[in-house]
């Protein structure tokens, strides 16, 4: 299957909100360690929010979102 991957992002803080991925036109997003079927992720396309990205960049960001972070006392 091939699949277009897009990611959601704040702009203030750039932080990433969403990893998504559309196959035939048919949105899921990344949440919960597996992905999901999203349909408000149409009005993200539409409005502009999501940036198309490789399935490199998707895996490397869900393996980030998978990791612990450190924290600072």
């Amino acid at each position: 299957m091939t699949y277009q991957y897009v990611k959601a992002v704040d702009d203030e803080t750039q932080e990433v909100l969403a990893i998504g991925r559309f196959q035939s036109g048919l949105p899921e997003i990344y949440k919960d360690g597996e992905w999901k079927p999203e349909g408000y992720m149409y009005s993200w396309q539409m409005d502009g929010f999501l940036e198309n990205i490789t399935e490199a960049e998707a895996l490397k960001l869900i393996e980030e979102q998978k990791s612990p972070q450190l924290q600072v006392a």
